[in-house]
């Protein structure tokens, strides 16, 4: 009889994961995706000296972290898309910045809103879609100001 708990336990670790490892390895969009967001993260965190970090793009980064976690789940090798290495532009102005800033989540949104077929998939596109969402709003709230 234990023989037989011990079979039924490893068979379904051994299911569990197979399933895990065929989730991660299927979705590049969400590594362009999360390339994307790196890349906005790493604008708005590069920000000249002169303009204060305002409660907005605070949160902006806080739900960029937010759906970069959630992509984590579904990327094979995050560390290939953390590459990412942008100098400051002097040439652009805060809107200007801004308006890259929110071009470059609107791109990583439209590339994790592709149709999913597994239950766990489209819980991390929803939460993932969260959070893209919310980065938007906060990077829209701080280009009106």
């Amino acid at each position: 009889m234990k023989i037989y708990v011990r079979f039924i336990v490893v068979s379904l670790a051994v299911l569990t994961l197979t399933f895990c490892v065929s989730m991660r390895v299927s979705h590049p969009a969400y590594m362009s995706a999360r390339g994307n967001l790196n890349a906005a993260r790493v604008m708005i965190a590069k920000t000249p000296e002169n303009r204060a970090r305002t409660i907005d793009t605070r949160e902006a980064v806080f739900q960029i972290d937010g759906a970069i976690g959630e992509i984590d789940y579904l990327v094979p090798d995050p560390a290939a898309t953390d590459k990412i290495q942008l100098a400051a532009d002097s040439r652009l102005d805060t809107s200007q910045t801004l308006n890259r800033v929110i071009d470059l989540l609107s791109t990583a949104r439209m590339e994790v809103s592709t149709e999913e077929t597994s239950y766990y998939a489209k819980t991390l596109q929803g939460n993932t879609l969260t959070h893209i969402d919310s980065a938007i709003r906060a990077m829209r709230r701080e280009l009106l100001e």
